[in-house]
């Protein structure tokens, strides 16, 4: 597998501080369907994990919105 096929993942925590909301935000995007992550890690606290650049795209998104 190549350097670029490989795609890097971030955690809720992340996600938030990196859409200036909380983690409970982020768990009710995930609810809602707004917001949807790669996987949810075992456990009944299991936590999602989402791909870093669908992040910065929808950061960056929300950024230029008017």
């Amino acid at each position: 597998m190549n350097q670029d096929s490989v795609q890097e993942l971030i955690g809720s925590g992340e996600v938030a501080e990196m859409l200036g909301i909380d983690r409970r935000q982020v768990t009710r995007l995930v609810r809602s369907g707004r917001l949807v992550p790669v996987q949810k890690l075992p456990g009944h606290t299991g936590a999602y994990v989402f791909p870093r650049a669908v992040i910065e795209a929808l950061r960056d998104e929300k950024r230029t919105a008017p």
